[in-house]
């Protein structure tokens, strides 16, 4: 079994469209590449995208469809899943 640093070696330098590419089909190495080389560049934002994803999905749980507009339910998920 390889240990990661000679695994990440053969991606010295994985460009912002890589990452995104490959963590489709390989994203072990593309997690240990970003854990070994401190890549923290998009973190902020994917957390916030994250974030308001999680919100999208509870609100479509709790029936909120129901009760409130399209763009209240839009609002308040940017807002609320966002902070």
């Amino acid at each position: 079994m390889e240990s990661i640093f000679e695994e990440i070696e053969q991606y010295q330098y994985l460009t912002d469209r890589e990452i995104f590419s490959k963590i489709w089909f390989s994203p072990r190495t593309v997690f240990k590449y970003v854990l070994y080389r401190n890549y923290d560049k998009y973190v902020t934002a994917l957390l916030i995208l994250g974030g308001v994803s999680r919100a999208f999905g509870k609100a479509a749980d709790k029936g909120m469809g129901d009760t409130m507009s399209l763009w209240g339910i839009i609002g308040l998920c940017v807002f609320v899943g966002g902070w």
